[in-house]
């Protein structure tokens, strides 16, 4: 039988970029606890797929220890470029509540997919200037049904 997991890290590996999300469940909705971001070692990733593991495992490594992440299982998906956005976006800065009306609007007008119907969060990124007038805020769209894709669940070890 299937063990439901109450908290996963969803790792996106780009070709600039390693994003890290992990996500809990809090009563009966999943909020965002951590995100990190690492670059891509030079010539490692391109889209036809991963040249030197090696060193993509250690900024993967590094992206989840700066994060925090506390979480000991990560949910990969593999489909390709149509299943999951994950967008960085740079927005004025907000009081959490328009923050919210922003990204409904920022989502609306970023969902790659034909259906109409969603899974997205966006949670705001740390360590800014306080005196910068923009944030930078990371978001996430994704279909609720991603068949056919494979999903693959791997522990990852704290010592990782």
């Amino acid at each position: 039988m299937a063990r439901k997991l109450t908290s996963v890290l969803g790792i996106d590996i780009g070709s600039s970029k390693i994003k890290v999300c992990e996500i809990k469940t809090q009563g009966r909705e999943p909020v965002v606890t951590a995100l990190g971001i690492a670059d891509t070692p030079e010539g490692a990733v391109d889209h036809t797929g991963i040249f030197n593991p090696d060193a993509v495992g250690e900024a993967l490594k590094k992206a989840i220890s700066d994060a925090g992440v506390s979480t000991a299982f990560a949910v990969v998906t593999l489909a390709g470029q149509a299943s999951v956005l994950v967008r960085t976006l740079e927005v004025p800065k907000m009081n959490p509540a328009e923050l919210k009306d922003h990204m409904q609007w920022e989502i609306n007008r970023n969902i790659p997919f034909a259906e109409s119907t969603i899974v997205s969060d966006f949670k705001p990124l740390g360590g800014e200037d306080p005196n910068a007038q923009n944030m930078d805020v990371v978001m996430a769209i994704a279909p609720p049904k991603a068949a056919p894709m494979a999903e693959v669940t791997a522990a990852i070890s704290s010592s990782a």
